[in-house]
């Protein structure tokens, strides 16, 4: 150092410089060496933890397992956790979900943080996983195959692929750049058109996945044919169709986009708003010679999936642990504390799984017709009213119900309370509320958009819509069904024929079903018939027209019993009657 100082040839600012990088530079090591360092457990000080949270992470990714995920890390932060390990077991689900938990795990209070892929995490799992500090593996697991689908695993079109995987290249090069992985693999999980080899340094052994220009510029020839991974093939990806762009880096991406963006405008749109510098080499024709290939990884027609082994091999997983012992030896920890999702998640997300929501649609139908049809009874709008709490409560707790899904349901059923007690007949209210109704379901279907929109503005979103509607016109398909299954076999079902009110039906063929009226023309009082109150019209109640009583519906206002009523509209959903005691 002195004869550095000496030196004349040496600028004294420049010297200085160099002092500082030196010194900088050690620093650097000292602490790389510190963090590395094993405890007197075996165990890295970075890695360290007396007291560890699990949070458990299994079945589909969706908003409940977001705000679940959120809430246990406060509780883990509360307990004073040392590191959080998330127990992954799922298939995939909404990359929304999988990009906001992606980043919540990032802006994690306590960094220590801990992947146990356990075991798979395929599509929205792999997400999670990439934003730990660290990723283990079970014997046997897997992680990848993260491409945007269709409903029901259907390709997306070239144009609608690529600007959905836009948003999700952006957030595993993110990922890579945190967490020192190679991007171009992680790429490979999301983008199928990627093929790799492994390539080393023959100097420094450093490892390096590259693609066909890549290899050529390496190697100056065509790459040997790649071979699908040994754990791809076959593997289901999760429900991918909802993306949305949870912060401002995403949000650039997701609005910029057009049908024509090509792979190299979407590379650019990716780096731009990326927050971390690259660390991947920037190879050149002087880097020739140099390299050695290791292996062909993955060709252009297949999503990568990582086994046990690749993982490691690859630098994705630092240890293969089997259970909950062998979890404790990884980080040394004394105490460990499982943060399971409470009973009330567990259930909000059954209630807005696909299958239930669909049985509660069908549940709310044929309440709400079955008591258009038989006014008076109180038990079939009782069931629907309850059907519509579930289906439309359970959505707004995930965040899907937005303002406009709920102003559209709740003008729905004040439309039909009007049409049901105050309209006669069944007529342009009924159908404009069934109609709001309809479309505040759908509603519920789509993510809020994230330019603000209330309408859905991007492709994925009108596909939501589209499966939204899908779901209601089979809903509404089911119900017939179920209400055509009423009108035939409803008596033969024990107890549940005692609700029939069997003095409206006088015919002998119809008066043992609950909804004949609705499977035949009117055959109540006739518009003009005068009858009598017997009990009163709060404004439903009964009245006698010859020797049958039937329900009837006060036109206005209370009718009290004993008063003559006149009917002045009847059809199989409602006879509306009134005062014919007052003057005409």
């Amino acid at each position: 150092m002195k004869a550095l100082q000496n030196n004349p040839s040496i600028p004294r600012g420049r010297w200085l410089s160099l002092v500082a990088s030196l010194v900088l530079l050690a620093a650097q090591l000292v602490a790389h060496a510190q963090d590395a360092a094993p405890t007197p457990g075996g165990v890295s000080a970075s890695r360290q933890a007396s007291n560890v949270a699990v949070i458990t992470i299994h079945g589909p990714i969706d908003e409940v397992t977001t705000r679940s995920i959120k809430r246990r890390i406060e509780i883990a932060q509360k307990m004073n956790a040392d590191a959080i390990v998330f127990d992954i077991d799922t298939w995939g689900g909404l990359a929304t979900a999988a990009i906001d938990i992606n980043l919540l795990i990032k802006d994690c209070p306590i960094t220590n943080t801990i992947a146990w892929v356990h075991p798979k995490a395929i599509s929205a799992g792999t997400f999670i996983a990439l934003a730990c500090k660290e990723i283990v593996i079970s014997p046997g697991g897997y992680m990848g195959d993260c491409a945007p689908i269709l409903p029901g695993l259907i390709p997306m079109p070239a144009a609608e692929r690529a600007k959905a995987e836009s948003p999700l290249l952006a957030i595993v090069v993110d990922s890579a750049r945190r967490r020192g992985y190679d991007e171009r693999l992680l790429m490979s999980f999301v983008a199928v058109d990627i093929e790799l080899w492994l390539v080393e340094n023959k100097d420094t052994g450093d490892r390096l996945f590259v693609d066909r220009t890549e290899y050529e510029l390496l190697f100056g020839s065509d790459p040997p044919p790649t071979v699908r991974s040994s754990a791809s093939g076959g593997v289901p990806s999760g429900d991918m169709s909802s993306i949305k762009a949870p912060v401002p880096f995403l949000q650039e991406i997701y609005q910029q986009q057009s049908d024509t963006l090509t792979p190299e405008q979407i590379a650019d749109q990716v780096e731009k708003n990326q927050e971390f510098v690259s660390r991947r080499p920037q190879l050149s024709l002087e880097d020739r010679g140099h390299y050695r290939l290791v292996a062909p990884v993955i060709d252009d027609k297949t999503l990568l999936v990582a086994n046990a082994q690749e993982a490691r091999q690859w630098g994705l997983s630092q240890a293969t642990v089997a259970n909950e012992g062998e979890l404790k030896n990884f980080v040394g920890a004394t105490n460990v504390m499982w943060l399971e999702p409470t009973w009330s998640e567990n259930l909000v997300q059954v209630l807005t799984s696909m299958p239930v929501r669909a049985l509660l649609l069908v549940v709310f139908l044929v309440g709400l017709i079955w008591e258009m049809a038989t006014p008076g009874v109180g038990v079939p709008i009782t069931i629907a009213i309850a059907a519509a709490l579930l289906l439309f409560g359970a959505p707004a707790l995930t965040g899907l119900a937005q303002w406009w899904d709920i102003v559209l349901v709740l003008a729905g059923f004040a439309l039909l309370a009007a049409e049901l007690f105050l309209i006669p007949g069944f007529g342009v209210a009924g159908i404009a509320g069934i109609i709001c109704i309809g479309l505040g379901f759908v509603g519920t279907f789509i993510a809020p958009d994230p330019s603000g929109s209330i309408l859905p503005t991007s492709e994925l979103a009108r596909q939501a819509m589209v499966r939204g509607i899908s779901t209601l016109l089979l809903g509404f398909f089911a119900g017939g069904v179920a209400m055509w299954m009423g009108v035939k076999h409803f008596t033969r079902i024990p107890g549940l024929n005692r609700l029939v009110l069997s003095e409206q039906l006088p015919r002998a063929d119809d008066a043992d079903s609950l909804l004949g009226a609705m499977a035949m023309p009117h055959s109540g009082p006739e518009v003009g018939s005068v009858g009598i109150v017997v009990s009163t019209l709060r404004p439903i109640g009964r009245a006698r027209f010859g020797a049958s009583i039937y329900d009837v519906v006060a036109e206005r206002g209370i009718i009290e019993e004993g008063r003559r009523v006149r009917v002045v509209f009847a059809s199989a959903f409602k006879t509306l009657v009134e005062d014919a005691d007052e003057p005409v």
